[in-house]
């Protein structure tokens, strides 16, 4: 199935052709996992939730997104990583041209080693991070996470009993995670469709692997 986009307020996916998966997801938890599929699903695409990647052989075959819950959020880094591995591994044996690392726009849990784990499995060389919810008051400026205005470590998500944040600064919290280098390019240049190009090949240029938006 190949998809492209409609031009209207909100962009809106149109079927094209073949009925191979096109997009798989990976959450690191349920919540966010059903609540990704419900996006693609009111978008008329054709959506599976999996709390198993076991499950990945037994599949319908008519499924346009598939989204894996890891249930990693809480466990330490190691873990997670491996078992977001293990996720991407089976996402690329199936072919899925398109995957999406699902985070939470509080940037709870293992975020920098997730994205290892994807990036190390698909060899891909760059991830664009955007961990911004504006609809749930939720942005980023200036490489900081804000909630209701106020920096993520000064929220209830840093008394988070299971996986506090203490680090409000993105490329910062996701750079004490990751193996890999941490870009961040600016919201001036986010708004304009040429310099945020140029903004990212020059993150490229610098050997910047995870470019935050």
């Amino acid at each position: 199935m190949k998809y492209i986009y409609e031009e209207s307020h909100r962009a809106k996916l149109v079927r094209t052709g073949s009925n191979l998966v096109e997009i798989g997801v990976i959450a690191d938890d349920l919540t966010g996992a059903n609540d990704t599929g419900v996006q693609f699903s009111k978008q008329g695409l054709r959506t599976i939730v999996l709390t198993r990647v076991e499950s990945l052989k037994d599949m319908p075959r008519d499924i346009d997104v598939i989204v894996i819950d890891t249930e990693s959020r809480a466990l330490p880094s190691s873990l997670a990583y491996d078992r977001v591995k293990i996720a991407a591994e089976k996402l690329v044996e199936a072919e899925v041209p398109i995957i999406y690392k699902k985070i939470d726009s509080t940037l709870k849990g293992n975020v920098g080693s997730e994205l290892d784990g994807v990036m190390d499995v698909t060899g891909i060389k760059t991830a664009i991070v955007a961990p911004a919810f504006p609809a749930n008051k939720r942005i980023t400026v200036g490489g900081y996470q804000l909630v209701n205005q106020v920096p993520l470590s000064k929220t209830e998500a840093a008394f988070d009993p299971v996986t506090p944040v203490r680090e409000s600064h993105v490329p910062t919290l996701i750079a004490r995670q990751s193996r890999r280098k941490v870009g961040y390019v600016g919201l001036a240049a986010v708004m304009e469709l040429q310099s945020l190009e140029e903004s990212l090949r020059e993150c490229i240029q610098r050997g910047e692997e995870i470019i935050v938006l």
